[in-house]
């Protein structure tokens, strides 16, 4: 921000069924990178990145008026073990890119085995979470992932939709959800075709998120769980 005030969307989505860069499909499903946009393109927007030898948590704004928030800043093992933990109030000025918090790594590490643990910063109004940035201090191809057991339930909501609950009692990097079947005893589970609300997120351990799922036809709840299947990067390998 200061520099660049502005972004060009390459590309929005796909004219025929293609492996591409788009973000969203040519069913109109939503791609990662779309579900991604939509939280990194967000009003208020907290990131956490390396810089050298430091670890900075920036806060940025596209509100026209100042903010007064909570920071929230944490290490934690990916088994769930929280090893630090900082918080704070302040002000966020409005349409502006600032460094909230800066430490040196080897301090935000404390001796911990940087495969192991991820820092975890978050921004909230009104004890509301406005955003969240999760920093790994090696790449995830790295990380010592554990088998994060991930749980569905689901539930009708009040119209056509379903309220699905997705908890993680480990890290959890990557979750991707899909209703498209074929994981049944005998592989020929039924798919149903729908939107969801939020998918390719992280789960912090012993963390669960609700989120809604729309399929494009009427189906029953017992259809829906039947179909519904959670996975994240620790299953690719």
């Amino acid at each position: 921000m200061g520099h660049n005030w502005g972004s060009l969307y390459w590309q929005l989505d796909d004219c025929w069924p293609v492996a591409s860069w788009s973000g969203i499909d040519y069913f109109g499903r939503w791609k990662a990178l779309h579900y991604a946009a939509k939280r990194f393109f967000a009003p208020v927007l907290v990131s956490a990145v390396e810089d050298g030898d430091t670890v900075q948590v920036w806060g940025v704004s596209d509100r026209p008026t100042d903010a007064a928030l909570g920071l929230t800043v944490r290490l934690i093992a990916l088994d769930g073990k929280e090893i630090w933990r900082r918080e704070q109030s302040l002000r966020l000025a409005a349409n502006a890119s600032h460094v909230l918090l800066a430490l040196p790594k080897l301090e935000a590490l404390v001796g911990a085995d940087p495969a192991s643990v991820v820092l975890v910063a978050e921004l909230t109004e009104g004890g509301r979470r406005l955003s969240r940035s999760i920093l790994s201090f090696v790449k995830t191809k790295d990380l010592n992932l554990p088998v994060p057991e991930l749980h569905l339930e689901v539930a009708p909501n009040s119209d056509t939709s379903f309220a699905v609950k997705v908890s993680a009692r480990r890290f959890a990097r990557g979750v991707y959800l899909t209703s498209m079947g074929g994981g049944g005893a005998d592989g020929q589970t039924a798919g149903v075709d729908g939107f969801f609300e939020d998918n390719h997120f992280d789960l912090l351990p012993g963390e669960a998120v609700t989120l809604s799922f729309r399929p494009r036809t009427p189906v029953s709840a017992d259809v829906v769980r039947a179909a519904l299947r959670a996975t994240s990067i620790a299953d690719t390998y």
